[in-house]
């Protein structure tokens, strides 16, 4: 309640049967006695008082109810039972429902903070779908530290009605949204899902986390929203074969959102690399190359531009090494990314700024000119910062955010993050000309003999191999 007052530019109304006044607005005995239409009803009572709101929601016609309050499915027989009946009462009636069991949802742009967040996040144009209110409000604590900004925060819940296939429909759609990121524990509708998160993934990138890939991590998703089972490597090869960016970790997920966001999807996988240390450029190499990216020695015409302006103690080959001549910084550094980003060499750059070249000012503002040079020019190679100093350069690492140049603290990360910005190439959409019939002596949960499974394939217009079977 405290956080629709403090943002939300519409209008509010408490419904309590005990009170007469909370936070000095009117209270409502129940849904209906609101004079006004209502577009959203937000529902945080115990739960079993929850099917008799619903029942005052649908007197009220009410479009839209979301229903925070846990004790349903995920707590086992009886909860399944209570929602089951929700279900049935909601579509029945038409009332679309997101949750029970959920975090809630978020609108930076209309103020509507709905949820049990601390805050509203700082605005920007990531979209996160989540079944874990705990990375709610992560996003709020990633926003506040100046990392990302979100445009909308969605939770899931044990979702009875609304669910990820609708909301990537919306969000496909949804001018401020530039980047979806989902973090899921199940999946409703496989083949649904697939189809709706191939053609979202040519408008918008879309980053994925499922979790509940093995046993004991799938035991504690079903205890925390009721989740279902799925083959993790079947989901994995799916999702990427759908353009997805799968991630393995939440930190990822929102680091990849926030870089995609600012930079485009890496086109290619050659990376250049300008260092002041020769050891952390070293590692950063090792982990792009071993994440499946390549840092590519440079032609002898450009190592030779480069060498003018960098010592000549340093290395021009890539990593291109400035060394510790931190009098040289100012130049060395927007002078190569330069001549990085005019090659047709490299298909991104990574700057590592560590320590001394973290913090002088004159480096940032002229790496900062550098990059701005090159889009203005219509060059809109990938430019990142690999993050090496303490928090007395802090000022200088939110400079080069604000300014559209994603910072990732020290070389895993950064090579991890990177690896994950990887444009995906998607085959052609498959496209299923002739449903394919059951055989009318199929016995459900029976087995389909290999003669008449290959026979159904080759009718619907799968490639099937001939085949002889005795």
């Amino acid at each position: 309640m405290q956080n629709l007052m403090d943002d939300f530019v519409g209008d509010v109304y408490p419904v309590n049967p005990t009170q007469e006044k909370i936070f000095g607005k009117e209270c409502y005995p129940l849904v209906a006695d609101i004079p006004e239409p209502i577009d959203l009803a937000i529902i945080t009572t115990p739960f079993n008082t929850v099917e008799k709101i619903i029942d005052d929601c649908i007197k009220a016609n009410i479009s839209t109810a979301m229903i925070i309050s846990g004790g349903f499915s995920e707590t086992g027989e009886q909860g399944k039972l209570l929602e089951e009946q929700l279900i049935f009462k909601t579509r029945e009636n038409g009332l679309r429902v997101l949750g029970p069991n959920c975090f809630g949802i978020i609108n930076t742009r209309s103020g509507l903070n709905a949820s049990y967040s601390l805050g509203l996040p700082k605005p920007g144009g990531v979209s996160l779908i989540t079944q874990s209110g705990a990375y709610g409000m992560a996003a709020y604590t990633r926003s506040i530290q100046g990392e990302i900004g979100f445009s909308k925060v969605i939770a899931l819940g044990n979702k009875i009605d609304i669910n990820e296939i609708d909301l990537l429909n919306y969000l496909r759609n949804d001018k401020d949204t530039q980047v979806i990121a989902m973090l899921l524990e199940s999946v409703s509708d496989g083949r649904a899902f697939y189809e709706e998160l191939y053609k979202t993934t040519d408008e918008k990138p879309v980053v994925i986390l499922k979790t509940g890939r093995n046993k004991a991590s799938h035991r504690a998703a079903v205890s925390h929203t009721a989740a279902l089972a799925n083959d993790s490597e079947l989901t994995k090869a799916a999702l990427l074969q759908a353009g997805a960016h799968v991630v393995d970790d939440g930190e990822t997920l929102l680091d990849v959102a926030a870089t995609l966001e600012k930079q485009l999807e890496i086109s290619g996988n050659r990376i250049g690399i300008i260092t002041n240390s020769g050891g952390t450029g070293v590692e950063l190499t090792d982990l792009l190359e071993e994440a499946g990216l390549d840092v590519p020695l440079l032609s002898e015409k450009l190592q030779t531009s480069i060498k003018q302006h960098i010592p000549d103690v340093g290395s021009s080959k890539n990593p291109i090494d400035v060394t510790t001549d931190w009098s040289r910084f100012e130049t060395a550094y927007p002078c190569s990314l330069k001549l990085l980003l005019d090659s047709d060499e490299v298909d991104s750059v990574i700057l590592v700024l560590l320590q001394r070249s973290a913090l002088m000012q004159e480096v940032i503002t002229n790496v900062i000119d550098e990059y701005h040079l090159a889009r203005n020019s219509n060059n809109n190679k990938a430019v990142y910062v690999c993050w090496v100093a303490g928090a007395e350069a802090e000022h200088n690492r939110k400079r080069l955010i604000e300014n559209g140049i994603p910072c990732h603290n020290w070389p895993a990360r950064c090579a991890r993050t990177l690896s994950n910005c990887i444009k995906r190439l998607k085959p052609s959409a498959c496209v299923i000309k002739n449903n394919i019939k059951k055989p009318d002596d199929l016995v459900a949960d029976s087995w389909l003999d290999i003669i008449s499974c290959l026979s159904l394939m080759e009718s619907s217009e799968f490639n099937v191999a001939p085949w002889l079977y005795t």
